[in-house]
């Protein structure tokens, strides 16, 4: 081959590459604009407003009761973020306390019971939170929350539960599901 040939070909090579690259870039834009549940530039809402709307899709809520519940669970996630953070902090001093120079197991027996009780706060407020949407659901409302919390424990049985994964089984990785949280 001489030297005209392979420039020939090289233009030839680098047309249908750019061709190709035009394709790919273009099926990808026409699927991302083609997608009606799209509600943000990334395709996703964010998960409050998919729990609302799967809330109200399960359970028939108004439009009224759903505005209610809304201000319930941002007043729930106001009392349980500075619990969380607080947790968050107990485990990373817990932690530092390894890498001390001489840990203090007293110490880490603290934390942990410091720990266990802003649990056991976050449950009570937690308890409180579904018991709220229980008082803004109606009677048939009210069964089908019990449905959903029900199925939501059998799906999620804890270790040792029937049901509950085999001991070192790791979950396959899936996506975040579409309708609810």
């Amino acid at each position: 081959m001489d030297i005209f040939m392979k420039n020939k070909l090289s233009v030839w090579l680098i047309a249908l590459l750019v061709i190709l690259n035009i394709a790919t870039v273009s099926m990808f834009w026409i699927n991302f604009n083609r997608n009606p549940m799209r509600q943000t530039p990334f395709g996703l809402q964010p998960p409050e407003q998919r729990t609302l709307q799967f809330l109200q899709q399960e359970l028939g809520l108004t439009d009224a009761q759903i505005k209610l519940y809304d201000q319930l669970r941002q007043a729930h996630a106001k009392q349980t973020r500075p619990l969380l953070q607080n947790i968050r902090q107990l485990k990373r001093q817990m932690m530092d306390e390894i890498f001390s120079s001489e840990p203090d197991s007293g110490k880490v027996v603290e934390f942990t019971r410091r720990i266990g009780d802003i649990q056991a706060e976050i449950e009570r407020l937690t308890f409180e939170h579904f018991l709220d949407l229980k008082k803004l659901c109606g009677e048939n409302q009210v069964d089908k929350l019990q449905e959903l919390l029900d199925e939501f424990f059998r799906r999620n049985p804890a270790p040792g539960q029937p049901g509950a994964p085999a001991p070192g089984y790791r979950r396959p990785m899936a996506p975040p599901p579409g309708g609810n949280r």
